[in-house]
């Protein structure tokens, strides 16, 4: 997933029969404030010109599904969003409408938005926002309140405990108890009356680690209470309630620890640095290695320190690759100084970076060399933005196809 690629098209609606929500949306009458649609159906959350997908990326959207077939129906384009917006700005329903609550937008991650949709005029409506800006915030509904519980302030991370219940009637937002533990990227569904928020990842933000907690809010009690967690740790999940039972799909934990558990398999010491890679791309690239060479010093090679996160690139030039390729890219000079066997190698776990179709690329200790053979300058195509086309020339990119999830990136340098 292209985490800096947001969809405002997101207005799109199953018609296989009317909806029953779609008829009572008539019943609500408050006179809300229009929102007109975006007319951009991608932004870029740091700025710059539209995006738009590639012919590769367009080849990757797919609709074909190994389940059984369900009720016969079709997807028609609907109104689209007031403004591209993504990471998880979750969608519930009440009296008809559909809220969608927070989320990244024009330039910050940390946005209170509030959109309505009605089906029954196909147009979108400003609620009142959010009491704090937050992303990957858990949202629920009932007839009279729609709910939204916790979240993270920081870029996938920094969670908090705040929780808020919006009234439908008054377009008002009210505080209600608190989580009984800050988490974000959980999933929320009700169930006899009772509030559900299962799974999600929490504090420190620094290890930003996947939780399997479930607890309780009593909407009448104003209370939470905790319940059997789940029996892995997850964030991410999807979750609905069906003929009394929760039904738990899907959803990621920590992707650090199958990468240290693969290193240990191969016969590497594998160390797992907690602090999230964020930031500039190029920046960071050598941050990663200092970190790598200090955590790795002392120790009996081989050695594989492994690092996660998500950086941003800035786009000034005019060249092709993403975030992991330039992170590749900016460390191929320092490790030519290196001495010894040491590589490092930067990728998207959905096996997607930027507008291409690798996941990442790598470098190590004889890239400038090899590069140079071909009289090809790396501070150029870096200049450029255009780390792609470096590492197809010198056969280093990493391409492994997509592969349908996404826990974030990792980056993995290895001392042999």
């Amino acid at each position: 997933m292209r985490r800096r690629l947001f969809l405002s098209n997101a207005g799109l609606s199953l018609a296989a029969t009317a909806a029953p929500w779609s008829i009572a949306a008539a019943e609500d009458t408050r006179a809300l404030p229009p929102a007109a649609s975006s007319s951009e159906p991608f932004a870029s959350l740091r700025g710059g010109g539209p995006h738009h997908l590639s012919p590769d990326q367009e080849a990757q959207r797919v609709t074909a599904s190994a389940a059984a077939p369900g009720q016969k129906g079709r997807w028609v384009a609907r109104a689209a969003l007031p403004l591209a917006r993504s990471e998880m700005a979750w969608a519930t329903a009440s009296r008809g409408r559909m809220h969608i609550v927070g989320g990244y937008g024009e330039g910050a991650v940390n946005r209170a938005y509030h959109h309505i949709y009605d089906p029954a005029s196909d147009r979108w409506l400003l609620g009142a926002p959010l009491p704090r800006g937050a992303n990957h915030v858990a949202v629920v509904a009932d007839t009279e309140r729609v709910y939204a519980l916790g979240g993270f302030t920081e870029q996938n991370r920094r969670s908090d405990g705040n929780a808020y219940a919006y009234d439908v009637s008054s377009d008002r937002w009210q505080s209600i108890a608190p989580l009984p533990r800050p988490r974000g990227a959980a999933a929320a569904v009700l169930l006899d009356g009772r509030i559900h928020l299962i799974g999600g990842a929490s504090e420190p933000a620094a290890e930003r680690a996947s939780v399997g907690w479930h607890e309780v809010y009593e909407p009448k009690e104003d209370r939470w209470s905790v319940r059997k967690a789940l029996p892995g740790a997850r964030d991410h999940v999807g979750c609905v309630a069906d003929g009394g039972r929760i039904h738990v799909i899907g959803g990621r934990f920590n992707a650090m620890s199958g990468a240290a558990e693969t290193a240990r398999a191969l016969g590497y010491d594998a160390i797992v640095c907690q602090e999230p890679i964020v930031g500039d791309a190029r920046t960071m690239g050598p941050v990663v290695l200092d970190r790598a060479r200090t955590l790795a010093a002392g120790r009996q090679r081989p050695v594989a320190v492994i690092f996660s996160g998500e950086t941003t690139v800035k786009v000034v030039g005019t060249g092709k690759g993403g975030r992991n390729q330039e992170i590749a890219l900016s460390v191929a000079g320092k490790l030519t100084a290196e001495s010894g066997d040491i590589a490092l190698g930067s990728v998207g776990t959905d096996g997607i970076d930027g507008p291409t179709d690798a996941a990442g690329a790598y470098s190590d200790t004889t890239t400038i060399t090899r590069a140079e053979q071909q009289g090809l300058d790396a501070d150029a195509f870096l200049a450029d933005n255009n780390a792609y086309a470096f590492f197809q020339k010198i056969d280093d990119l990493i391409i492994t196809g997509p592969s349908t999830t996404n826990v974030g990136d990792l980056q993995i340098v290895l001392f042999r």
